[in-house]
């Protein structure tokens, strides 16, 4: 950053200032960059609903419902 001392003040140029701007635009998108794989690489393991690999939350609903949908009262009788 460049700064230049002018009566006991300190200035800061123009050019420094559009620089550290684009600074900060190329960190947000960076972080939005791992804020959005972070969250991908979360959604695919947690509820994708793909046939042959489901998510956690929705290969455990599946077998819940199949469970339900089973109805072991019916089929064991004391």
């Amino acid at each position: 950053m460049v700064k230049t001392r002018f009566m006991r003040a300190t200035v800061t140029t123009d050019k420094s200032r559009r620089q550290a701007n684009g600074q900060i635009t190329v960190e947000y998108v960076l972080l939005l960059v791992v804020g959005v794989l972070i969250w991908w690489t979360i959604q695919s393991g947690l509820v994708s609903r793909s046939a042959n690999h489901p998510g956690i939350v929705i290969g455990e609903w599946r077998a819940i419902i199949n469970l339900i949908g089973t109805d072991i009262h019916t089929i064991v009788q004391p």
